[in-house]
């Protein structure tokens, strides 16, 4: 085959390969594969399959398995996060209606507001719970 007929996933592979056994050759083993190994493997596996990858690379297939399952739970919680929150306060910090349930080793209280503001609803919550006049 030639190099015109490679597919660049297949040099992609082929590269990690022989990285791998670049790594295998200066190392005793046991040895542990560098992070940045399992990371190509395992973005590998992501596009080919675990059982070809593994097979294609010689690695343990439980072990990529879970190296890919970890880069995939990584980009996940990352790409979760947003870049930017924005906390706008509002103009009016008067509430229309609330309800608010307050429990503790007293028991447990209800109170229904309408049209009070923020800072009075806890003044009042604590004043009944605390039981001041």
């Amino acid at each position: 085959m030639s190099a015109n007929n490679v597919s660049p996933t297949g040099l992609d592979m082929e590269e990690v390969r022989q990285e791998l056994e670049q790594f295998r050759s200066t190392h005793h083993s046991p040895c542990r594969i560098p992070t940045g190994l399992w990371a190509r493997a395992a973005e590998l596996a992501r596009r080919h399959g675990v059982c070809p990858t593994a097979r294609a690379l010689h690695l343990d297939y439980s072990r990529l398995k879970r190296k890919l399952a970890q880069a995939t739970d990584h980009e996940t919680k990352t790409a979760e996060l947003p870049e930017l929150v924005e906390l706008i306060r509002p103009t009016d910090t008067r509430i229309p209606e609330c309800t608010i349930e307050v429990e503790g080793r007293r028991g447990r209280m209800r109170i229904q507001v309408k049209g009070a503001a923020t800072a009075e609803l806890i003044t009042l919550s604590q004043r009944l719970w605390e039981g001041e006049e």
